[in-house]
C-alpha cells in the first residue's frame, strides 16, 4: 500500500503583512523514516514573529512568503514516528524551536552550533517557518513552498531537530524556554559567565526576565536595568535580580560605569546603545540580543568594535540543556506565561507592537482552541513600521560601531 504524501492540517495564518490572523487549511509532508509527527498543544508568540510576519526586514531583502503560518515555540506530543526514529516514541513530549534543519556538515554544525550553519543561507539554520527546504530534512508540501510554523494543530520534524522535554516541566512553558531561554543561555556559556561574574540585563521583557533567572542559577551577580523605578519590584522579587539600576538616573548610571563583565541589551527596538556600553568593565562585553539596526550592523558587517557582540539562538544540544537546567532548578525556572486562545492573536500582536515590557510571554492554547471556526475577536492589529531597518540606516550604525566620531553625535 502506498504511503500518503501529506497530512491535513489547520492553522492560524495571515495573508499579508497586515497580520490579520484567520483559520486556514493546508498540508504538511507525511512523516518519513526519520521524522516524527506531533500534535501541537501550545505555541508561544514571540516578538520576532511580529517582525517577520509584518515584513519589518523587507528593505533588507528578507521578505516572508504569504500565506504565512508563524510560531517557533512549539510544544506537543508525538503521535507518529518514522521507522528509523530512535530519539522519540509515540507519546513522547517534544518541543520544536526556531530551527528545523541545517547542513549538518559544516564546522558550526559539527560543533553543535547549528544556528550558525554557513550553508543554510538563512538567519539561523533552516527556520521553522518561512524558509525553503535547502538541506533536505525540512521538506514542504507542495514542493517549492516554504516551511510553516507552530500556529497549527500538527507539526512534522526530523527527529534530530526535535527537542526532548523533561517529563515534569510544564508544557506551556516549554516553547518560551526554547526561544528566549536558549537565546539568553547560549551567550552566557559562550562568553564565559561563571559564579561571581557581574552581569547586567537591559530591558525586562521576556528575554531579560529569562536571562536574569538563568544567570542567577549559574551563580552570577545580576543587575536589572530599566527606565525609571517602576520595575524594581518585578526585577528583584519577580525575576530574582540582586540589584536594580534606573537607566534614567544620571547619578546611578555614573556610579555603575565600568562595573560589569557582561551587559546584555535585550531591547527589541532601535535605541542608543552607548549608555549601556559605558557600563562594561575593561575586557568585558556589551552583547546585543534585541534585533535592531545596530544588531544587524554588528551581525552582518566586519571591522566593528570587539567590545560589542551579538548572537542568535543556540544549537539543539544547548537547547535541551537549558530545558534541563530550568527543570532541575529549585524552584523551577518558569517564564511568565499567559495562556491565550488563538482567537486573541490579533490583539496579542497589537500588545507586542506597543512594547510588552511586562516580561510576560503569550502562549497559544493550540490543542484547546484551534479550529476552522476560530475567528479572531479583534480586527487586524495596529502595527507600526519598523524604525531604521534599511541598508542606509544599518550602514550608519556600522560606522558608529567602528568608532566614527561624526556618527556618535
Amino acid at each position: 500500500m502506498a504511503q500518503p504524501e501529506y497530512i491535513d492540517c489547520v492553522a492560524m495564518a495571515c495573508e499579508d503583512a497586515t497580520c490579520d490572523w484567520k483559520p486556514w487549511e493546508f498540508k504538511r509532508r507525511a512523516p518519513g523514516d526519520y521524522d516524527v509527527e506531533l500534535d501541537v498543544h501550545y505555541c508561544g508568540v514571540c516578538h520576532s514573529d511580529l517582525h517577520a510576519t509584518a515584513d519589518h526586514f523587507v528593505d533588507l531583502g528578507l521578505k516572508l512568503t504569504f500565506p504565512a503560518v508563524a510560531g517557533h515555540e512549539i510544544a506537543g506530543v508525538v503521535v507518529k514516528v518514522g521507522s528509523k526514529v530512535t530519539r522519540f516514541q509515540v507519546g513522547s513530549r517534544i518541543g520544536v524551536g526556531p530551527m528545523i534543519d541545517s547542513c549538518r556538515t559544516c564546522k558550526h554544525c559539527k560543533e553543535g552550533d547549528e544556528q550558525e550553519c554557513v550553508k543554510s543561507a538563512s538567519f539561523a539554520g533552516i527556520q521553522t517557518y518561512g524558509d525553503p527546504d535547502k538541506c533536505g530534512r525540512a521538506a514542504v508540501w507542495p514542493k517549492g513552498s516554504t516551511t510553516k510554523g507552530g500556529f497549527s494543530n500538527k507539526m512534522v520534524v526530523h527527529e534530530d531537530f526535535g527537542i526532548r522535554v523533561p517529563e515534569n516541566y510544564p508544557m506551556e512553558c516549554v516553547g518560551p524556554v526554547m526561544c528566549s531561554g536558549i537565546t539568553m543561555y547560549n551567550p552566557l556559556v559562550k562568553l564565559g559567565a561563571k559564579p561571581g561574574s557581574k552581569v547586567a540585563y537591559c530591558g525586562l521583557g521576556g528575554l531579560g526576565g529569562m536571562g536574569i533567572q538563568l544567570a542567577k542559577e549559574m551563580g552570577c551577580i545580576v543587575t536589572a536595568v530599566s527606565r525609571g523605578p517602576a520595575k524594581k519590584a518585578v526585577a528583584i522579587e519577580g525575576f530574582g535580580a540582586h540589584f536594580y539600576l534606573d537607566s534614567k538616573s544620571d547619578a546611578e548610571m555614573a556610579e555603575a560605569k565600568g562595573k560589569f563583565d557582561l551587559v546584555f541589551d535585550t531591547i527589541p527596538v532601535y535605541h542608543d546603545i552607548n549608555p549601556y556600553r559605558a557600563l562594561v568593565a575593561k575586557g568585558g562585553k556589551l552583547h546585543l540580543i534585541g534585533i535592531t539596526p545596530t544588531y544587524l550592523a554588528k551581525a552582518s558587517m566586519p571591522c566593528t568594535t570587539s567590545g560589542v557582540s551579538v548572537s542568535k539562538i543556540g544549537g539543539i544540544r544547548n537547547t535541551e540543556e537549558v530545558l534541563r537546567i530550568c527543570d532541575k532548578a529549585e524552584p523551577k525556572i518558569l517564564p511568565k506565561v499567559v495562556i491565550k486562545p488563538v482567537t486573541e492573536l490579533n490583539n496579542i500582536y497589537t500588545i507586542l507592537d506597543s512594547g510588552n515590557d511586562t516580561g510576560e510571554r503569550f502562549v497559544l492554547d493550540i490543542k484547546g482552541t484551534l479550529s476552522m471556526n476560530a475567528v479572531c475577536d479583534a480586527p487586524k492589529p495596529t502595527i507600526h513600521p519598523a524604525v531604521g531597518n534599511s541598508p542606509k540606516f544599518v550602514c550608519y550604525e556600522w560606522f558608529k560601531l567602528m568608532g566614527c566620531m561624526c556618527c556618535q553625535k
